[in-house]
């Protein structure tokens, strides 16, 4: 019984060290991450200071450009021209189209 209450105290005090040593790992890494984290920070903001703007955004401020709606729609007036006479549509050879059935 005495050999097995002290196996108990070594195995408690070996986990205890365990625990010990694991926190002190963890708030290592977190410190590094931390660091890591900093360092990643002022490189960026270090980028966005030194970068030179570009003509475009130089010129409108960093104004995002604005997006289109719909499609542009035609003067009245304005004539519908096509892009083929008749005469080249049908001239063009008819596409051939493989069937998946046959070789």
């Amino acid at each position: 019984m005495e050999e097995l209450r002290l196996q108990a105290e070594q195995l408690t005090e070996q986990r205890r060290i365990a625990r010990e040593q694991a926190l002190e790992w963890t708030r290592e890494v977190q410190m590094e991450s931390d660091e890591e984290r900093e360092r990643k920070l002022k490189r960026a903001s270090k980028k966005t200071k030194t970068e030179p703007e570009s003509g475009d955004e130089a010129a409108n401020g960093n104004e995002p450009k604005k997006k289109r709606k719909g499609k542009l729609k035609k003067e009245p007036g304005e004539d519908n021209e096509q892009l083929f006479s008749d005469g080249e549509v049908d001239n063009k050879p008819a596409k051939k189209v493989r069937c998946l059935g046959h070789k």
